[in-house]
């Protein structure tokens, strides 16, 4: 049988947005008990998210770090929802792993020096695995809403844990 790739849908946050956190529009349009189960597989992998005025890494960008947190809070479903395919924000090799930078805007991070060999590192805190393991459960339970077949799902699980693998420390 013949899948059919529905298309990409983008939302870009203006900048008004960005400097107060404001994702009630994007709510109203993503939220998937608002949703029909036909919309919400529609929409599986296929949102892109932008961020107007923002050319440099979202997760190093303090003001798209609060919005992101802030949508976070509201809006739990990025690991179902977010295309992989496509970065979150400006194309740049700090946004092409969009689960990894929604992972590191939720993170504590913290810049480590070790004297000895004079090399810099970053420390991630916890929250990464706690939200990779949230797009794992996200997936499973709005898939089954969507009703996604189980080999969409495993699927999708394999592509969030690559996500994750891309962390350079």
């Amino acid at each position: 049988m013949k899948q059919i790739q529905n298309p990409q849908v983008r939302y870009t946050f203006r900048r008004d947005q960005i400097g107060t956190a404001d994702v009630r529009e994007f709510l109203t349009l993503y939220d998937p008990f608002r949703l029909p189960g036909s919309r919400v597989r529609d929409l599986f992998g296929n949102v892109v998210i932008d961020f107007e005025g923002v050319d440099c890494a979202v997760a190093a960008h303090q003001e798209v770090r609060g919005l992101l947190r802030r949508l976070h809070a509201l809006w739990p479903w990025s690991g179902f929802f977010l295309s992989l395919n496509r970065p979150l924000g400006a194309a740049n090799p700090g946004n092409q792993f969009p689960l990894l930078v929604v992972g590191m805007a939720l993170s504590d991070l913290a810049m480590i020096h070790w004297e000895v060999t004079n090399r810099y590192g970053l420390r991630v805190g916890p929250q990464l695995n706690q939200y990779q393991s949230l797009c794992h459960d996200v997936v499973n339970r709005l898939g089954k809403k969507a009703q996604l077949p189980a080999r969409v799902i495993k699927v999708r699980n394999t592509a969030i844990d690559e996500q994750f693998k891309q962390l350079p420390l």
